[in-house]
């Protein structure tokens, strides 16, 4: 009598499935860290871009910096931009007022439904610097803060 061994036994089909089970449990947070850390890369080079525009702008209109500093009115030429109000497919930017400690400043907060974090960009009044903050809204902004700006993402002098 012949058996016909033709396909696969259930316990290695098993097998099969728990191994790749393994390497997607491994992979898909790996995969969404470098997706998280692209999209900041794209928010941190608006914000140079910006940074660099609001200092131009402030050194020619210093004590009508909020009026005539708006995002339409900056040098750098923003498609899709109002005064107030950048929107990019990851993030929703706005305009920071100066206050006491800052000239001025820009936040760009993740525009997701849970909106978990914001990149927040200040210039310094006491030294000049342009410091950036990562501010967590939920536990997974933490998490993500972390991503963005590494351990330190709380540090007072930014990251």
């Amino acid at each position: 009598m012949r058996l016909n061994n033709q396909g696969f036994t259930l316990i290695e089909l098993l097998v099969v499935v728990l191994i790749i089970g393994i390497l997607t449990s491994v992979g898909v947070p790996q995969y969404l860290r470098a997706v998280e850390k692209a999209r900041s890369a794209e928010a941190l080079q608006l914000m140079g871009v910006l940074k660099d525009s609001m200092a131009i702008c402030y050194s020619t209109y210093q004590n009508q910096f909020d009026a005539k500093c708006t995002f339409t009115n900056l040098e750098a030429n923003i498609s899709g931009a109002t005064s107030e109000l950048i929107r990019t497919e990851s993030y929703n930017v706005t305009r920071l007022p100066g206050d006491a400690n800052f000239y001025y400043g820009v936040q760009f907060e993740r525009n997701n439904p849970d909106k978990d974090y914001s990149i927040v960009g200040r210039k310094r009044r006491s030294d000049g610097t342009f410091v950036r903050n990562c501010v967590p809204n939920t536990a997974k902004g933490q998490e993500l803060c972390r991503v963005v700006a590494g351990r330190n993402y709380a540090d007072t002098d930014g990251f």
